[in-house]
């Protein structure tokens, strides 16, 4: 599936205040930063485009299922609530074998380690982290 898709599956946890999703995006996005994918600067005003951009990656994460990478136009990020920068970060996750890539062009698996990172969380832990 396309970033584009699983980012409208995020958006819909957001919208139905899944805490324990909401707590996992947290963590992703923290250790994101860390890695350098996200900037940490301006973070007020890009973090609903960055909070998207994590969702959308934590919800292939769980899905357990391919990324297809499409070089899309930076107005079809807008619509989706994207950054406009996800190309950039979709290659830095990239260069730091967060993403590798399979034997389809454009294809690409999340490493598996990030689900240490975010384990599932039950929306009882969620509330009492």
């Amino acid at each position: 599936m396309d970033i584009t898709d699983f980012s409208a599956q995020g958006e819909y946890e957001f919208s139905i205040g899944n805490l324990a999703f909401i707590e996992r995006v947290e963590r992703l996005m923290a250790y994101l930063k860390a890695e350098g994918v996200l900037p940490s600067q301006r973070a007020s005003e890009t973090y609903p485009a960055h909070r998207s951009f994590v969702g959308a990656i934590l919800m292939a994460l769980d899905a357990n299922q391919p990324l297809v990478r499409q070089h899309l136009d930076h107005t079809v990020y807008l619509v989706f609530g994207l950054p406009t920068r996800s190309e950039v970060f979709l290659d830095t996750m990239q260069k730091q074998d967060l993403l590798t890539p399979t034997s389809k062009p454009n294809v690409y698996r999340l490493d598996p380690m990030l689900r240490r990172i975010v384990p599932a969380l039950t929306d009882e832990e969620a509330v009492n982290v």
